[in-house]
């Protein structure tokens, strides 16, 4: 009997982790169409779920003494981890994801395991002694209402009307992506407008979600990884190793503090002062020389992010300058020089993975491993449980903070237009009597971004706030664990020293992966109108040939021209020969094109039919400069 519920509780923690995985990765696809359901009895049926596997494992760690058996605790874990995770996503975190309608099937196939999950339940209690305690009635209780609730999950049908089709194609698959230069009429100004004013969040919907939108910066690389710059990629690869190597260094510290600790008790005891030397020599070396590689790593990493600003810079400034008359024409200077100035953020998205994420990626490795190794699995269990939660929580900040921190970013575009419009058109501006027009307006816009940025940091403060109480109930119950733990091994009090140490090296970086996401987004998004800047090619192509001499006539052939942000064409199938040796006037109203003529005849536009000669030589195949 013992062998089939050691696998019953095998089989509880293998449903458990099923429904966690089964929905973490699944919610991640889309689906094809859904039936609308209402939200609202599903979110209560999980949270009195939620409740009554809390209780479980309330009466589960009561009736153990303190440390219950590891599989079931771990079974519960897994199982209250996907509750949360479904009652996180079917909150929804802005009113846009009100209209979306989850992807029902996810959740079904999670249901599906729990369920199973709570009948193996009932088979264990079956299996138990028939003597009725109060931790067995109470949990019999729990497993039963979560049954009932299981079943009314899968009964509930409470439709909206029909099936739908999920929004995300259909409202947002399109959007973003026309940034073609059309020169067939039609106006194309608001998509060259639009390019650098559209919300980030249209992109990410346009890209296809959020991966393949940051795929897309894959055009930085090049100032990231600059492959014609080889001193720049040493300096890159030294800052590398430094960055292991203190890494190293730190995680080390804790261990050596703990013999320290351990020696300072011995000379205590001993009466023998000379015991303590050793490790603290030891000690204050290995500080000394984790604050000597440091300030070494930031030396050449000073340099490496000056010399990628000048290439950053000067590679923007020449893709703007080589850009057409099209481009410059349709495009606003102050959403150029905005996307500009922000965009250069990217290099220190950059600089910011590989000096601190990555070293705060093998601090949570190997103090989690050391923990493990030294404490135990209840320890290192906990450990995990505040590492998943950690994980929801940063998920859903990030959904929350996105489109505020997006629209935040578009008011501060409209209002750093506005400013510099009023500024540069101020003598119209005051004749026309509208001084107080721009201030009031400008006001507007200043307010909606200083709201955007007081709702931005209200969310950001509240998230901040509960990672810090669940990382303070988890090193309460991880530190009790520990010293249970030790008290069973009849060990000392310098392990739990040393565990303190590593659950607060081990605090830090879980502190630090709370901010990553906000930090990533907030980069990227900064940068993303300098990616749709640079992705914007120039489309005006260039020859070889090198120009001659004009001994022959200057011949328009079967011109036909119109600007991009005017529909009707200016001239269509227009022929003119120009002469040597001879002044030409070109007479006409105002609008009728004389000033085009000359701006064809420079190539500041191509025509949208014909060709341009000069000398018998189409000056499409000019080179640049011609």
């Amino acid at each position: 009997m013992w062998d089939l519920r050691a696998a019953l509780e095998v089989s509880q923690t293998a449903l458990g982790a099923v429904s966690c995985l089964y929905f973490a990765v699944g919610i991640q696809f889309k689906q094809a169409e859904a039936r609308r359901r209402e939200r609202t009895p599903f979110i209560c049926f999980l949270i009195v779920m939620l409740f009554t596997v809390l209780v479980e494992q309330g009466i589960l760690i009561v009736s153990a003494g303190g440390i219950p058996d590891l599989p079931p605790l771990a079974a519960a874990i897994l199982y209250t981890l996907a509750l949360i995770l479904q009652i996180d996503h079917l909150c929804p975190c802005t009113a846009e994801d009100t209209n979306r309608e989850p992807a029902w099937h996810v959740y079904f196939g999670s249901w599906a395991a729990m369920f199973v999950f709570d009948i193996v339940a009932i088979i264990k209690l079956a299996l138990t002694a028939r003597s009725l305690t109060l931790d067995l009635v109470c949990t019999s209780v729990a497993i039963g209402v979560r049954w009932c609730l299981g079943l009314a999950l899968f009964a509930t049908r409470l439709d909206r009307g029909g099936h739908i089709r999920l929004p995300d194609d259909v409202e947002y698959g399109t959007m973003g992506t026309d940034n073609s230069n059309d020169q067939g009429g039609g106006s194309s100004e608001p998509t060259k407008q639009s390019a650098l004013r559209q919300s980030v969040r249209k992109e990410v919907d346009a890209a296809g979600g959020i991966w393949p939108w940051v795929k897309r910066f894959q055009i930085f690389l090049p100032w990231i990884w600059p492959s014609s710059a080889p001193r720049i990629k040493l300096r890159i690869l030294t800052s590398l190793g430094l960055v292991l190597t203190t890494t190293g260094l730190e995680l080390v510290m804790p261990r050596l503090y703990s013999v320290f600790v351990e020696s300072l008790a011995q000379v205590y005891k001993d009466k023998d002062f000379s015991l303590i030397w050793p490790p603290l020599l030891v000690y204050t070396v290995t500080q000394s020389l984790l604050a000597g590689l440091s300030t070494l790593r930031s030396l050449v990493w000073s340099k490496v992010k000056i010399d990628r600003r000048r290439l950053a810079s000067t590679s923007i400034h020449a893709h703007v300058m080589r850009h057409d008359a099209r481009f410059h024409n349709q495009t606003n200077s102050t959403d150029i020089n905005t996307a500009i100035d922000n965009g250069v953020i990217v290099c220190e998205t950059f600089d910011f993975l590989v000096l601190q994420v990555v070293p705060q990626i093998i601090t949570v490795i190997v103090a989690g491993t050391t923990i493990f190794s030294l404490f135990g699995p209840h320890v290192a269990l906990v450990q995990a449980s505040v590492i998943a939660l950690d994980m929801i929580v940063v998920s859903r900040s990030t959904r929350v903070q996105m489109p505020i921190q997006d629209a935040k970013m578009i008011a501060h575009q409209e209002m750093k237009r506005r400013r510099e419009g009023a500024l540069k058109a101020w003598t119209t501006v005051a004749l026309y009597g509208q001084i107080d027009r721009e201030i009031d307006d400008f006001t507007t816009i200043l307010q909606t971004e200083t709201g955007l940025e007081l709702k931005h940091l209200i969310s950001w403060y509240g998230f901040q706030f509960s990672t810090s109480t669940m990382f303070t109930v988890g090193c309460f119950s991880a530190t009790a664990l520990a010293i249970l733990y030790g008290l069973q091994a009849g060990g000392t009090f310098g392990p739990v020293v040393m565990f303190t140490n590593y659950w607060a090296l081990l605090q830090t970086p879980l502190k630090f992966f709370t901010r990553i996401p906000g930090r990533l987004f907030q980069d990227l998004s900064t940068a993303d109108r300098l990616r749709r800047l640079l992705a914007d090619k120039p489309t005006m192509r260039y020859g070889t040939a090198a120009p001659r001499p004009v001994r022959d006539s200057i011949m328009l052939k079967n011109v036909s021209f119109s600007y991009p942000d005017s529909g009707k064409p200016i001239f269509k199938d227009l022929t003119l020969r120009i002469l040597p040796k001879t002044t030409t006037a070109i007479v006409g109203p105002s609008a009728a094109g004389k000033t085009t003529i000359f701006n064809l005849l420079a190539r500041q536009f191509d025509p949208d039919e014909g060709s341009i000669e000069v000398d018998h030589q189409d000056i499409r195949a000019l080179q640049r400069g011609a």
